[in-house]
């Protein structure tokens, strides 16, 4: 990705990801003085990680790289994981998930559902998570 795929919108942060599946995302509440902080002084065609395209697993080198400080292990593979089960234990549509991520359908997420906290079934009453 490059500096000018990500957008600052009075709505939110929008991360644009390019490619044969294209889509866009919007930067958790939480992350935003991060982003910020990542994007602070990059031309619009500058690469938000690393000096050259087309390279994998970036993120991973980076990971392995970083002083941790007692923090668990980090697995690159994992961070999409975490976010999509994050996302299941909240009030967001089932369409907007599957857009945001890429998929064109629910299997993955079906994969997931033994690994989330039993639902709270007062959220079938009035459609809201406590």
């Amino acid at each position: 990705m490059r500096r000018h795929h990500i957008e600052v919108t009075p709505a939110g942060i929008l991360a644009n990801f390019p490619g044969p599946r294209p889509r866009r995302v919007v930067v958790r509440r939480s992350y935003e003085a991060l982003v910020f902080a990542g994007i602070e002084g990059l031309t619009p065609g500058q690469l938000l990680i690393g000096t050259a395209v087309g390279r994998k697993n970036i993120v991973a080198s980076i990971v392995e790289r970083a002083e941790l400080h007692g923090a668990p292990h980090i697995e690159a593979s994992r961070l999409r994981t975490t976010w999509l089960a994050w996302l299941m234990t909240r009030p967001v549509p089932l369409n907007v998930i599957l857009d945001a991520a890429g998929l064109t359908t629910a299997r993955s997420l079906c994969d997931l559902l033994p690994y989330l906290p039993a639902g709270d079934t007062t959220a079938l009453r009035d459609g809201n998570v406590k």
